[in-house]
């Protein structure tokens, strides 16, 4: 990515930053729920405490003991975060009931960032309340998400999902959402091909490339020139990797040095059916 992309990029994100508003009047109200707008560093206390509490009860177990009051709370309070309220309807006082005035029952927690050169709306979390559940809310946000992306001039929407969050996945899969192509499983999925193709052989075991990571990172991109940043940085990625496993390689069979830089085709395949990956489930924040 050359330094002129890289300015163009940076503007691009300082400019989507800029806006005061996000949310077009038509998104606004979907059957009584309201949709309002916070930024961080603003958020009334009311609100703090309830995006919080939520995030907590909803992810703190799948989170584990990587759960962190402090981090959490931090991101949350960011300058940068940009957050979508949504509020239940309001009733009216009905016979022995006083009015319930609205209430905030989900949220979205996003930021314009640069993905590995791309720019993008990147949604931190997406959080429901159970009693709203299975109400389309769900969908409804991830659409105005995806117009918000689109008003800025994002080439798409990000986010990162537990392997373990299996409901998520379903949601995120049924929006349009796919692994990125830099994602860790993709990642390694990849350099364990090539290697299979390098050794023309079976792999040592203690040298299978494998993803130890927690999480899958999914994209909706509608910006083919940004798939294509994104394949190339996993392409880089994915080369760094095959050259530390190769020296490592060639040290363990008492060879000197390393065999330079790998080039893809220079060895005849041994076998050109994908090496399957042994990591397919997938995780991340709440739908």
């Amino acid at each position: 990515m050359c330094h002129e992309e890289k300015k163009k990029v940076k503007k691009l994100i300082e400019e989507a930053y800029k806006q005061t508003r996000f949310v077009e009047e038509n998104q606004q109200e979907l059957r009584g729920f309201t949709l309002t707008e916070e930024a961080g560093g603003r958020v009334p206390a009311e609100l703090q405490a309830f995006t919080f509490d939520l995030l907590r009860q909803n992810m703190r177990l799948l989170y584990g003991s990587e759960w962190s009051d402090r981090e959490k709370r931090g991101e949350l309070s960011d300058p940068l975060a940009r957050f979508l309220i949504l509020w239940s309807p309001a009733t009216e006082a009905a016979r022995l009931q006083e009015p319930v005035p609205a209430q905030p029952c989900a949220f979205v927690h996003f930021r314009f960032v640069e993905e590995e050169r791309v720019p993008v709306l990147y949604v931190y979390e997406l959080q429901l309340a159970p009693q709203v559940h299975r109400l389309g809310l769900g969908r409804y946000l991830d659409s105005v998400c995806c117009s918000i992306a689109r008003a800025a001039g994002m080439a798409g929407v990000c986010l990162t999902c537990f392997k373990h969050n299996n409901a998520a996945l379903k949601f995120y899969s049924s929006q349009g959402y796919t692994e990125a192509p830099h994602s860790p499983g993709a990642c390694a999925q990849l350099a364990q091909a090539k290697l299979k193709i390098i050794s023309g052989q079976e792999t040592k075991e203690k040298h299978l490339v494998e993803d130890e990571e927690n999480y899958i990172i999914l994209c909706k991109l509608w910006d083919e020139e940004a798939v294509d940043r994104l394949k190339e940085y996993a392409e880089e990625s994915v080369q760094e990797l095959l050259e530390s496993i190769i020296a490592a390689q060639n040290s363990d069979d008492g060879v000197s040095g390393t065999e330079g830089e790998y080039e893809e085709g220079t060895e005849e395949s041994g076998d050109d059916e994908d090496i399957e990956n042994d990591t397919e489930e997938i995780e991340f924040n709440s739908a």
